[in-house]
Parts: structure tokens; C-alpha cells; sequence
């Protein structure tokens, strides 16, 4: 479904209600050296980036991945969902490049030198809480920095797992998604609900964060006077809709194994590349 909003574009807003958890406790993987390669793409057409939402015609789309241990690819074998997002990208003949301060991930993929800059950062907290630092200090920087067309913005996890002011998190995701748009007002930012986790205690913990988060997006796409490009993205319904999910997609409790990134990453791509070339 396509609604337009924010600076006179179409851009896709995937609104569905989204609950669930992921934990960014245990230490992350160390990245691998290469990947298996898959089928090249059958027509040698030139990458572009201007097919991609929230992106300029020319050039490569400059994709900043925001986040926690899931963000970073903890349980996976390193590099998290933006190793298979960058071959899907690939695949469709669109140019992108991860940027951020951090850096994980294989060397290459398919032979192709994989830009391994994010911003996700394991143990992290939406705001400081529990002695367990936030993101948000880190937003301002990392934006002035990395300079991003679209932002990824998937966190939220810890909130949960320390029991940080749980009631308070939807106004605390609002007051981050506020800061990234201060920071840097044109970018687009796609938002996405957190995977679901191995434990139905630990998700139903999560409920009211999950369902609140496609109406705090709403509220910012359609703010008279101050429209913003953003987006929602239901990744809980994504994995739950695979059949025993919690022991396919899922490394241990709460982070995603390689099988639950590839999934992660076919969501962000449906909202990154619903425009055909």
C-alpha cells in the first residue's frame, strides 16, 4: 500500500501492528571472511540508487542501520541482516552502502567488497536506564557523520530485558525518531517493530511497546506543518508467520540466527525497493 506524505513523495508506509522482543547480552560473533555466493543477477544492468525509497537519482544510497546486538548481528555469522540485504540489493541492480562508525561483517560478499558501517551497539537502551547506556546521545553524531539518505531504526530490545519504565518507552522511541529528524530533516526513516523472541513471557512484556510504535509513526507522517518521511515495518509478524519460528529464525532466546536476518532483511527490502526501476 502506497500513501503519500512528506515533502510531496510516495513513499510505502507498511502500517500493521507489531509486538515482540530481542535481547543484546551476549557477546557479538566475530565477522566472517566471505560468504557463499548466490546466482549473479541475469541482466548486467548498472547499479542505480534512485529506485530505492527515500534515495537520490544518482549515486549509491547511503543506508545508516540503527540499533542494538540484533542491528550489529549477534547470532549470526556476522554482519546481521545487512549482508542479505546487500545481496537482494544487488540482485535488483540497486547501489547501496552501509554507513555508520562501527564496523562488522565479511571483508566481501559474492566477491564484492561489503561496506560494513553501522551504528548498532550491543547492551543498548533506547535512553540511559538501569545503568545500561542509550542511543540516543549517539544519534546527533552519528547523522552528522555518516550523512544517510534512509535510516533503519530497530531497538527497544534491552528496554524489555531490563525492565526499563516499560509504560514510557513508546514517548522515548518518539523522542528518538524526533532527534534523527533534527538532526537530519530530509532523511527517510523506516521504523520496524522488534523480532519475537523465545519466550512468550518475555514478548507479552513487549505488548503495548509493539502496537504503540505504528501510531507514533503515523503521528509524524502526517504532523500538519512538519510532515516527516517515515515509515513502519512489522518484523514480529514477519517471523511469526514462519512455522516454528522460535527454533528456525532464532540463534538462542532473543537474537536471530542467519535464516532469521535473511528474513529481517526481505522486511526492509520491501520497503527499501517497492519502486521498479
Amino acid at each position: 500500500m502506497l500513501r503519500t506524505f512528506g515533502r510531496s513523495k510516495a513513499i510505502p508506509f507498511f502500517f500493521a501492528l507489531g509486538l515482540g522482543c530481542s535481547k543484546a547480552s551476549q557477546k557479538a560473533p566475530s565477522p566472517v571472511s566471505d560468504l557463499p555466493p548466490t546466482a549473479a543477477p541475469s541482466s548486467p544492468t548498472p547499479l542505480v540508487a534512485s529506485s530505492i525509497v527515500g534515495c537520490p537519482s544518482t549515486g549509491p544510497c547511503r543506508i545508516l542501520a540503527l540499533g542494538d546486538s540484533i542491528t550489529y548481528g549477534a547470532g549470526g555469522s556476522g554482519g546481521g541482516y545487512r549482508v542479505p540485504l546487500f545481496r537482494m540489493a544487488r540482485e535488483r541492480n540497486r547501489e547501496v552502502t552501509f554507513v555508520g562508525r562501527v564496523k562488522t561483517g565479511p571483508p566481501t560478499v559474492d566477491g564484492v567488497a561489503f561496506p560494513s558501517g553501522h551504528e548498532g551497539y550491543p547492551g543498548y537502551t533506547i535512553s540511559a536506564c538501569k545503568g545500561r547506556n542509550g542511543i540516543a546521545p549517539l544519534v546527533a553524531p552519528a547523522l552528522a557523520e555518516a550523512h544517510p539518505h534512509v535510516v533503519l531504526l530497530m531497538i527497544g530490545t534491552n528496554d524489555v530485558d531490563a525492565g526499563c519504565d516499560l509504560p514510557s518507552m513508546p514517548d522515548r522511541l518518539g523522542a528518538l525518531v524526533d532527534a534523527i529528524f533534527e538532526a537530519s530533516p530530509d532523511t527517510f526513516v523506516i521504523v520496524a517493530s522488534l523480532v519475537p523472541s523465545q519466550d512468550e513471557g518475555f514478548d507479552a512484556r513487549a505488548l503495548t511497546y509493539g502496537h504503540a510504535i505504528p501510531g507514533l509513526v503515523s503521528a509524524r507522517a502526517r504532523a500538519p506543518g512538519g510532515r516527516r518521511r517515515i515509515a513502519f515495518v512489522d518484523m514480529t509478524s514477519a517471523f511469526r508467520r514462519v512455522p516454528e519460528f522460535r527454533t528456525k529464525l532464532l540463534a538462542d532466546m532473543l537474537h536471530p540466527n542467519d535464516a532469521g536476518y535473511a528474513v529481517m532483511a526481505e522486511v526492509w527490502a520491501t520497503a527499501l525497493f517497492s519502486k521498479v526501476p
